[in-house]
């Protein structure tokens, strides 16, 4: 279900020289970092090790693993905005996640990216707000609260992209905020 999604997102590198499909690399990503890989050298190494496994596998060609050069090209010209929602639309196959009294229960929480401030530059932290679905034990989405804004139209804008009715959901004291 998940490769299926992958392949619909575009691949943005010139058409000459590819040797290995998107979808593939981002999904032998996501399995290396699931499994502890934190950089594109581990991500490497990773797929070396197993390359015959993915070849059988995912029926790909490829003669070698791609160096973490080519890893790194593939992941960073992916855009992010595409990639989360295939994420999101991933989550919503999941059996419509598993529902306890009858709803979905969904939270909601904000959080800093720890290290990612500079004090030099005078930036602040990366804040970015998650969905996570209770029964199933997800993600259902996340995206990053701006610099001039709060957690509140982000909750708002990322509740309308579900499209989940029936549910319960909690979130922070700031949520109950009346316009005025």
């Amino acid at each position: 279900m998940l490769l299926k999604i992958l392949k619909e997102i575009p691949d943005n590198r010139g058409k000459k020289g590819r040797q290995y499909e998107n979808w593939a690399v981002l999904f032998i990503a996501i399995l290396a970092m699931i499994s502890g890989a934190n950089s594109y050298r581990q991500i490497h190494t990773f797929t070396k090790q197993r390359l015959g496994y993915f070849k059988e596998k995912l029926s790909i060609s490829w003669r070698q693993a791609p160096s973490y050069s080519s890893i790194r090209v593939i992941i960073r010209n992916t855009d992010e905005e595409r990639l989360e929602k295939t994420f999101r639309k991933h989550a919503n196959l999941l059996d419509k996640y598993t529902k306890y009294d009858g709803k979905l229960h969904i939270s909601s929480d904000g959080k800093a990216i720890k290290g990612s401030y500079d004090n030099k530059k005078e930036e602040d932290a990366i804040h970015f707000l998650n969905l996570f679905a209770h029964q199933s034990k997800i993600i259902l989405g996340h995206k990053i609260v701006g610099d001039k804004t709060n957690e509140i139209p982000v909750f708002q804008e990322m509740l309308k992209a579900l499209e989940i009715e029936d549910a319960v959901y909690t979130a922070d004291a700031m949520h109950i905020q009346k316009k005025q």
